[in-house]
């Protein structure tokens, strides 16, 4: 069975390099390519019942409508779609707001295609939404970061063993 993809970038090259590593492991077929979020969204409310993608990889920084704002949309209008961050930026503020907007995973775009592909692939066979191994790391360090803050703020200085 193969996985149907959704893909939203601003740039042209982006979108057609992406498009190429999918179609070369013959798991993926690509039923829509947006340049932002206002794209996105517009093709998608026109698209037949059996296009509508599995998964959106989905840029942050585009203009019109940046992804975060796509996503927070695309989710509620289409809650089947798992919403996927294809992105440069590794910044804790736009992980949180990708992941409250309702992301489904974040991805690096320096990961290699084969790696995407494998973690989509995982994704659709395991329900597991896929995360870089930089990003998860960060996302580790900010919420043991908070812990601790929440701790010192509540004035609770004893330990605790789980």
């Amino acid at each position: 069975m193969a996985i149907k993809v959704a893909i939203i970038d601003d740039k042209a090259s982006n979108r057609n390099i992406l498009k190429d590593k999918l179609l070369r492991q013959g798991h993926f077929i690509i039923t829509l390519v947006a340049e932002d979020g206002e794209d996105f969204l517009q093709k998608m409310k026109s698209l037949p019942a059996e296009k509508i993608p599995d998964v959106a990889l989905m840029d942050l920084e585009m203009p019109h409508m940046d992804g975060v704002d796509a996503i927070a949309a695309g989710s509620a209008l289409f809650p089947s779609v798992k919403f996927v961050v294809l992105s440069i930026f590794d910044d804790e503020e736009k992980i949180f707001k990708a992941i409250k907007a309702g992301a489904f995973g974040y991805l690096l775009k320096d990961e290699s295609a084969e790696n995407i592909t494998d973690v989509l692939w995982q994704m659709h066979e395991s329900g597991a939404g896929p995360i870089s191994p930089g990003i998860a790391h960060k996302i580790l360090q900010l919420v043991q970061n908070n812990v601790i803050t929440l701790q010192q703020k509540t004035g609770d200085t004893g330990t605790k063993t789980f």
